[in-house]
């Protein structure tokens, strides 16, 4: 019983970090968009820094949603400590992040044509199913555990 009653809290807590998980999305991609078009990089190296640039943007945002809303944590008790635990989880996304648009930015060919910039928000999506699974198990276990 306890074991099902667990099972339904991580059910509607993963759901919650899905939604926050859009909503910083379109942070993240929203911010990228932005500096790709100012700064006129859409590729290699550039890119992966733009697109670091944009996640610790949109992360900000989702430590305050995922603390309040998705994990029910509303203590201020620790919170320097919890942000940078939170950081540090968020970091390890950011490394994913950096490494799948650089190497499937600079790396990949496709065997047909595709804007650059489509393959920038494309390779962007593609690191962001990635890290979502490493940020959520790290929030639940290491960061707002109980």
């Amino acid at each position: 019983m306890k074991n099902l009653q667990q099972t339904k809290i991580i059910q509607k807590q993963f759901s919650r970090f899905v939604v926050v998980g859009f909503i910083n999305t379109a942070i993240d991609f929203f911010v990228l968009n932005v500096l790709s078009f100012l700064t006129g990089i859409e590729k290699g190296a550039g890119a992966a820094i733009l697109s670091s640039v944009s996640f610790l943007i949109a992360n900000l945002n989702s430590y305050i949603l995922n603390k309040k809303w998705t994990f029910k944590e509303h203590s201020a008790k620790g919170i320097s400590r919890q942000f940078t635990k939170f950081f540090s989880v968020s970091l390890g996304g950011m490394v994913i992040n950096f490494v799948v648009v650089g190497v499937l930015t600079t790396y990949v060919q496709l065997p047909f044509e595709i804007d650059d910039r489509i393959w920038l928000n494309l390779s962007k999506a593609t690191a962001v199913g990635i890290a979502m699974f490493w940020n959520f198990f790290g929030y639940k276990f290491l960061v707002f555990k109980k």
